[in-house]
């Protein structure tokens, strides 16, 4: 019945939306691990990110805190999940990216002919997959640095979640088949 972003883009023209960063709570590192939290009306809903060490796997949780949850009701939480592979100091132009995408249940597979396949798993959800881009993502740094100030990223899926109270769900992305939420 209602949507709450949880991130935000800054786009050509310096416009940032959504503006999902007035969403934050707090952020806080637990170890170096950084942790977000974020009031969602009566709700708060905490995430997590990580990589795990030599293994080119990126790990990201939420979880609803259990002492704001409202009795018997589960959230929504829909992740778009956004490639790209321009160096640090490049451009991508729509259809520089043009892999397989395949989706079945918990599982999005997005290969690159010759190079290599990303792995991604929802664990406490699903993924479609998709081959959509967005465009022009502003990068004001890059414009101070006298490079090229605008990028492109293709959408390549959408993973559903549910948050319920105290429950961890998550995404793991991986260059093994085996990646594991």
């Amino acid at each position: 019945e209602q949507a709450w972003p949880l991130f935000s883009n800054r786009w050509s023209g310096a416009t940032v939306e959504p503006a999902g960063h007035t969403h934050i709570e707090c952020f806080e590192l637990d170890g170096r691990l950084p942790v977000w939290r974020y009031a969602l009306g009566p709700h708060r809903v905490e995430m997590r990110i990580w990589m795990e060490p030599g293994a080119n796997t990126t790990y990201v949780a939420y979880r609803l805190q259990p002492d704001r949850m409202i009795v018997g009701r589960a959230l929504k939480l829909d992740v778009t999940l956004l490639a790209n592979a321009r160096d640090h100091h490049g451009q991508t132009q729509t259809g520089d990216l043009n892999p397989q995408i395949a989706s079945e249940g918990e599982r999005l597979r997005v290969s690159f002919a010759d190079q290599f396949t990303l792995h991604v798993r929802a664990h406490g959800g699903t993924i479609d997959a998709a081959h959509d881009w967005f465009h022009n993502f502003d990068l004001p740094v890059e414009r101070q640095r006298g490079l090229p100030d605008r990028d492109n990223h293709l959408c390549v899926g959408h993973a559903h979640l549910e948050l319920k109270a105290g429950e961890w769900v998550g995404l793991a992305a991986g260059l093994r088949s085996d990646v594991s939420a």
